[in-house]
């Protein structure tokens, strides 16, 4: 499937949800609570030229969504659906190269600008994960 039939069909469906919570679907029963195995939240892509659109028509729709906060690598609108589930709609880009080669892309832990003054902190209790790639390589 090409990269833009994939995002014709992500838009599509992105676009099913939002009637869905702009005609409020009621739940019955008790919200669940998250924890290991639950989903923290959903994400929904847009380009960066579509994103204040995309804000504007969720706070016309009556919802109440995050002011669009700025990641480094792509910007996010985060509101609730009516039951609860947290919706993000975030940017395609500018993307994960801006400040790493393509080709070194998950080999050391990056962080954002204004996280950087937390490395000491973040690093040591972070798991290590196992580099998948070597596997991909046939000598």
């Amino acid at each position: 499937m090409s990269t833009k039939r994939f995002l014709e069909i992500l838009s599509v469906a992105a676009q099913a949800l939002f009637v869905i919570v702009a005609i409020g679907v009621s739940t019955v029963g008790a919200q669940g609570l998250g924890g290991a195995g639950t989903v923290h939240h959903v994400a929904w892509s847009s380009s960066l030229e579509e994103h204040e659109a995309w804000h504007a028509r969720v706070t016309s729709a009556g919802v109440h969504p995050s002011p669009v906060i700025d990641r480094f690598w792509f910007r996010s609108i985060y509101f609730r659906e009516p039951s609860g589930v947290l919706f993000e709609i975030a940017t395609l880009g500018p993307g994960f190269s801006l400040d790493e080669d393509l080709e070194h892309l998950g080999e050391k832990l990056i962080l954002p600008p204004a996280f950087e003054h937390l490395r000491a902190q973040v690093e040591p209790v972070l798991t290590p994960l196992p580099d998948p790639r070597p596997w991909t390589t046939i000598g």
